[in-house]
Order: structure tokens, then C-alpha cells, then sequence
């Protein structure tokens, strides 16, 4: 699926086919992402929740995004930073 405007507005309305069409296309990069950074399979598995759950809780905010990657893997990034930081602290 590509994600155009209209399906990006479509997901900041609340559309959860729109959502999972989104869950399936992005998983797998976002979570090879999160694996190269973290090294850690579960913790690359637990960001990746983080990250969907951030994108759908915050799907309003979606309507104004132009670059759905470049938005997608900068909130992986800060999330990936921020689940670091947690766990670190943690310890």
C-alpha cells in the first residue's frame, strides 16, 4: 500500500485498516532498525510496540505529516533514545 495524503488523513481519522496496512508495511524495516541499534531482539520487539502504540494514540497529529518514513524512523530513532535512556536508568 502506498500512503499517500489521503490515506495519511485517512489514519489520523481513526481508520484501523489504514493502521494495519501501515503495522504490516512498516514493521519489518522499523524493527531492523530498532534490532541494528539495539542488538536485542525482545528490546527491538518492545520499541517497535512503543512506536505503533505512540503512532496510533497520536494518529490526530498524523494529518499534517508530508513524509510518513521520514516521521515513521525520527519517531523510531527518539524512541529507540528514549528506551535506552529508561533502561539504563533502570539498572
Amino acid at each position: 500500500m502506498i500512503f499517500n495524503q489521503n490515506e495519511i488523513k485517512k489514519l489520523a481519522e481513526g481508520d484501523v485498516r489504514v493502521f494495519t496496512a501501515l503495522h504490516q508495511a512498516f514493521f519489518p524495516k522499523i524493527h531492523q532498525f530498532a534490532l541494528m541499534l539495539l542488538k536485542d531482539n525482545q528490546d527491538a520487539d518492545d520499541v517497535c510496540q512503543i512506536i505503533f502504540t505512540k503512532v496510533w494514540v497520536k494518529r490526530e497529529n498524523l494529518s499534517e505529516v508530508t513524509n510518513l518514513d521520514g516521521y515513521l524512523f525520527t519517531l523510531s530513532k527518539n524512541s529507540i533514545i528514549d528506551y535506552l535512556s529508561s533502561k539504563k536508568n533502570k539498572k
